[in-house]
């Protein structure tokens, strides 16, 4: 139980008691977490009803545009390993 003074109509201050009573180990934290929670999964709803649309609506540059992406994710990843190979091959050479 807190203890504050809170100013009156009449213009004194008067003691309160406060209760407070937490709905868990950490109210506010898990209040927060909750929240972050909720807006992420409404984020993410909106996302997939999002590219569900675009999909629906242009199927063919939608698979178009999903094409070049992962192939562009491919091409970024032979690079890499190109690139890698290249550097074991130069420690171990002259």
């Amino acid at each position: 139980m807190l203890q504050a003074e809170v100013a009156s109509i009449s213009g004194g201050w008067r003691p309160v008691r406060i209760s407070v009573r937490p709905i868990g180990r950490f109210p506010v934290f898990t209040s927060a977490l909750a929240q972050i929670k909720a807006v992420s999964r409404v984020a993410f709803y909106l996302l997939v009803a999002f590219l569900v649309i675009r999909l629906w609506q242009d199927p063919s540059g939608s698979a178009t545009a999903t094409v070049n992406f992962v192939g562009s994710i491919g091409s970024f990843f032979a690079s890499a390993v190109n690139k890698l190979s290249q550097f074991v091959r130069g420690l171990g050479g002259k």
